[in-house]
């Protein structure tokens, strides 16, 4: 068996018997080598011990009088590309030698095996029926499922031509690369902005902070307009699509929509908080306006992070009290008294965005192009907050 596991992922090993009797036919204690040193299989990565476990049960199964049935659920998980196909060239040229083997799976490496022996079907429920259904993948019903697994049979376009990169040509390079390129695209994070201004300076905000653009790094949701102005947008419809649409919408993408931290956008967010579809995740990511679907655990809703010198522009108890808008993560030199609205008169220690936002958006811009400094410090702690969420959703 030692053997056996080095043959198909390069790793001695050693199986040692524990000295406890008792313990002895609880578990096997296997050591795995790491150069000079032993190191127990259960302190290994997930994907080296899914190597391991079909290998200790092809080993019984070639062994045994009887005939074997196995049952995997997901077996590529925690496989990076490689180690996923030789596992899925395992399961179809070895292992069904001597057992019978049911595998439910998401993976290319094991939807795309052939053969003989090999039968696929595909397990699915439909809108109008709480019972799951099975069918053989044939012809008429291969669209379905390609629609259920999506970006992943992108992953199998590229695999199939990455096979052939020795001998492909330039034409076939442009097209690994436009794959490539489409299923990364595919996989980013989106971010759901309430109007059209908000997503320009957020634009120029991340070129200027990160030096690149930020579609580099995330799909941002775009905003139509008519001769009656924006469409679909503002914080009230960003609401009603994360609470009552967004299901209609297959994706496995983290999902962010950032409301303002002024009064619409915060009555909005507090307002979508308070069903009992979403859960607070103040805890975990240490910021109270941040809250995330029950059923849907990629979708999640924030306010804008108040940067430190708008300290005195928001409430959280109170939205009367809110002014923050995307706007205001500018520094107070960039917005002109014009566009400044005093909760009072004669009062002028806080104030709210006033004007045409998407005029006053394009003129940031504009300065950017034109190489005039602009301090975005004011996005920083929003950028980050979104990071974090995006970072703990990728584990």
């Amino acid at each position: 068996m030692n053997k056996e596991f080095e043959s198909v992922s390069n790793i001695k090993s050693n199986l040692a018997f524990p000295t406890s009797i008792s313990e002895l036919f609880q578990r096997l204690i296997i050591d795995t080598k790491l150069g000079e040193f032993d190191v127990p299989l259960r302190l290994r990565g997930d994907g080296i011990q899914m190597r391991y476990i079909p290998t200790i049960l092809n080993y019984i199964a070639r062994e045994s009088k009887f005939y074997p049935i196995w049952g995997f659920d997901e077996p590529e998980n925690s496989c990076e590309y490689r180690l996923a196909k030789e596992l899925a060239d395992d399961f179809s040229t070895t292992f069904l030698k001597h057992s019978q083997i049911f595998v439910s799976t998401h993976a290319f490496n094991f939807i795309s095996l052939e053969g003989g022996k090999i039968t696929g079907y595909r397990v699915f429920k439909d809108e109008e029926d709480i019972n799951t259904k099975i069918l053989p993948i044939d012809d008429k019903n291969r669209g379905l499922l390609e629609d259920d697994v999506g970006a992943l049979l992108l992953n199998k376009k590229f695999a199939e031509l990455h096979e052939k990169s020795l001998k492909e040509n330039d034409a076939n390079k442009k097209i690994i690369d436009d794959l490539k390129r489409e299923l990364e695209n595919k996989e980013k994070p989106v971010i759901m902005l309430e109007g059209p201004s908000d997503k320009i300076l957020f634009e120029a905000a991340y070129h200027a902070l990160f030096d690149k653009s930020i579609y580099e790094d995330y799909i941002l949701n775009n905003h139509l307009t008519s001769t009656d102005g924006s469409i679909g947008s503002g914080a009230y419809l960003m609401n009603q699509y994360l609470y009552n649409h967004i299901c209609k919408v297959p994706s496995e993408n983290t999902i962010i929509g950032i409301f303002d931290f002024d009064k619409k956008g915060y009555d909005e967010f507090q307002d979508i908080g308070k069903r009992n579809v979403f859960d607070n995740k103040e805890e975990i990511f240490r910021f109270k306006n941040v809250i995330n679907r029950k059923d849907l655990k990629n979708v999640f809703a924030i306010t804008i992070v108040p940067p430190d010198h708008r300290s005195t522009f928001y409430d959280l108890d109170n939205s009367d009290y809110c002014y923050i808008s995307t706007e205001l993560l500018l520094q107070d030199k960039e917005i002109p008294k014009a566009n400044r609205k005093l909760p009072a008169p004669h009062y002028d220690k806080v104030f709210s965005f006033k004007g045409k936002k998407t005029s006053f958006a394009k003129k940031i811009e504009k300065k950017c192009s034109e190489g005039k400094e602009i301090d975005f410090s004011g996005f920083l702690k929003t950028f980050e907050l979104i990071r974090n969420i995006v970072s703990k959703q990728s584990k």
